[in-house]
């Protein structure tokens, strides 16, 4: 590994009981969010942007797993650290999102090997 990699930015989403219809995936890097203008009846002019896309490294959709989130994404962060490469994963998003579930995994309690 060069060090000089820099900044891969993965999504991953959480499962949802049902499903947005303002989603849409449209590879395995890039997302889409349509979201509706809301008509005024009055006089005011609405600009407010419809379509949202975005571009990941990758996405991790619903039915990933633990594994392969490591393998994705903290497998080539621990072997650059082994090499004294400075190395952070960030994980960003709402309360409750997910995001220590998605850098620890399952609670160490509830292993077998206990």
């Amino acid at each position: 590994m060069s060090g000089k990699e820099g900044i891969d930015i993965f999504l991953r989403v959480r499962p949802v009981k049902r499903p947005s219809n303002f989603v849409n995936f449209l590879d395995e890097e890039k997302i889409e969010f349509n979201i509706p203008r809301e008509l005024n009846e009055g006089q005011f002019v609405n600009n407010q942007k419809e379509n949202y896309r975005f571009k990941f490294n990758g996405i991790l959709h619903q039915d990933a797993n633990q594994e392969e989130v490591f393998e994705r994404i903290a497998r080539k962060n621990i072997l650059a650290s082994l090499d004294c490469i400075n190395s952070t994963i960030f994980a960003y998003g709402q309360t409750g999102s997910g995001k220590t579930f998605s850098i620890t995994g399952t609670s160490l309690s509830t292993l077998p090997f206990r």
